[in-house]
């Protein structure tokens, strides 16, 4: 099963944990993986950006080894169990009232960037380096969402080009610049800060350029999804900054 078929099943997941075997681990992606760790088992989850599928995914995984532990501690929670061939098994009904998916994809976020501890104190090059290296995959997220939009907006009618589509454009080079600034200069949440409000301006903009049907329900909803990924991350560094 392909990752994105796999996430267009747990797209449609609200209270289930669904475990996918991949080799000799099984794996839950997304909310599956939010609900696992939380409520069953501790697990350290990742995140990775998958390319053809545009997004970063948040996953953990344990061998299959530990499967019939795993459902021990799921009969003794009254848990459901549906086995699906060999390769998925649910667990069933695990979702409670309150579920907060977005906070905890935040919070996952914000730890992932978060620089390893141990920099040597007074070391300027080490936390610079550490600090360069937490910024860059929002930058190159950002970056690879500028490549992703130009040629889209520049089919919009010809009367919007020097319009609408000229200032989607405009903010969308202005947050990567805010961006670079951030990494550079020590007046980082200022410019983070300018980031989220450009970020909710473009999101009006584009959602403007979808009601007057220049752009596709299908585009709007992967432009919005990399505006929450990228705004998630922002705030994670926000966080730190406070």
């Amino acid at each position: 099963m392909t990752i994105k078929e796999i996430l267009d099943i747990e797209k449609t997941n609200s209270s289930d944990i669904i475990l996918f075997k991949e080799g000799i681990f099984f794996r839950a992606y997304n909310g599956s993986a939010m609900r696992i760790s939380s409520k069953i088992k501790k697990l350290k989850v990742n995140t990775k950006f998958i390319k053809v599928v545009g997004q970063t995914v948040m996953y953990c995984g344990f061998p299959e080894n530990l499967l019939p532990e795993l459902r021990n501690q799921c009969v003794e929670k009254k848990y459901g169990w549906r086995v699906h061939g060999e390769k998925r098994v649910d667990i069933l009904d695990v979702a409670v009232p309150g579920e907060d998916y977005e906070a905890w994809v935040r919070d996952v976020l914000s730890k992932a960037e978060t620089p390893s501890s141990g920099t040597p104190v007074g070391d300027k090059y080490v936390e610079r380096a550490e600090k360069l290296k937490t910024l860059a995959p929002v930058i190159e997220k950002h970056y690879d969402l500028i490549k992703w939009m130009i040629p889209k907006i520049n089919q919009f009618p010809r009367d919007q080009r020097f319009l609408l589509a000229d200032r989607i454009e405009k903010y969308l080079l202005e947050i990567l610049e805010l961006l670079l600034a951030a990494m550079y200069s020590a007046r980082r949440k200022e410019y983070l800060l300018k980031v989220n409000y450009k970020i909710d301006v473009l999101r009006l903009l584009v959602r403007l350029a979808k009601d007057l049907k220049y752009v596709n329900v299908r585009a709007y909803d992967y432009v919005c999804q990399q505006f929450f990924e990228i705004g998630s991350m922002v705030g994670g560094w926000l966080k730190e900054s406070l």
